[in-house]
């Protein structure tokens, strides 16, 4: 039997609230600027100071993560929409980041014209040509960000298929940024564009608000928290590539 499912993951940025927030005393001891090389099998567990959580969950194994297959490479095309040059620049320096941190390989195809939706997001390599699509949009061109949602910075989300009893991995991933809501600084951008990539490559949601993958972005700077940097080892190439 073969089986496939999408997830979803929407972002809010709450109006009024767009300053520099101090993180707690207890995040401040575990921040890093450079998240550690992907270098061993052991992940460590979510902690609520170092907290990281997963979008999808294994269907016959509840502990373990859905993941891409870390040891092959993956591609991803961008569709520009109306962004300008630095914003797609910024794009590709996101992705590498976050594709050097997981060791996951993610790799340029170039540029595309699709820009996903509920019915063509499990099918990305048929649609567009890789297997992940980062969309410039504004709210109502997609139902993945439909004209309601004109308060989110964006919306990041996957698809995976498994049979059998063979592990699921993830075949689509995607990310929409509400060129509308883009965050003021560069670093906020940077940011917004790592939390929704950290989404399509099986990340969710984290309860410390100086995170990157808190839900709502308070700061124009959210940190690179020692969770977040585990989250991406614990999807990534360290925890393995066991297709059985």
């Amino acid at each position: 039997m073969f089986m496939n499912q999408e997830v979803t993951v929407s972002d809010v940025r709450r109006p009024r609230r767009w300053g520099l927030l101090a993180a707690p005393a207890a995040a401040l001891v575990l921040l890093v600027c450079t998240p550690p090389a992907p270098a061993s099998a052991l992940i460590p567990r979510s902690t609520p100071s170092a907290p990281y959580a997963y979008i999808a969950r294994q269907p016959l194994n509840s502990k373990a993560a859905v993941r891409w297959y870390p040891c092959k490479a993956h591609t991803y095309k961008i569709n520009i929409g109306t962004s300008t040059n630095a914003q797609r620049v910024l794009l590709k320096q996101a992705v590498a980041k976050l594709s050097s941190a997981s060791g996951i390989p993610i790799v340029f195809a170039g540029y595309t014209r699709v820009l996903p939706t509920r019915a063509t997001s499990g099918s990305l390599k048929r649609y567009a040509g890789a297997e992940i699509v980062l969309a410039f949009t504004t709210p109502g061109r997609s139902n993945l960000l439909p004209s309601t949602s004109s308060g989110l910075l964006g919306v990041g989300g996957g698809s995976y298929s498994w049979s059998g009893t063979r592990p699921a991995w993830f075949t689509s991933g995607y990310a929409l940024f509400n060129m509308r809501r883009m965050p003021s600084t560069s670093t906020g951008r940077l940011r917004m564009m790592e939390h929704e990539i950290g989404h399509a490559l099986g990340l969710g949601h984290t309860s410390l608000r100086s995170d990157v993958m808190y839900p709502v972005q308070y700061s124009t700077s959210p940190a690179w928290s020692l969770g977040f940097a585990r989250g991406l080892l614990a999807v990534g190439k360290a925890a393995g590539c066991k297709t059985t």
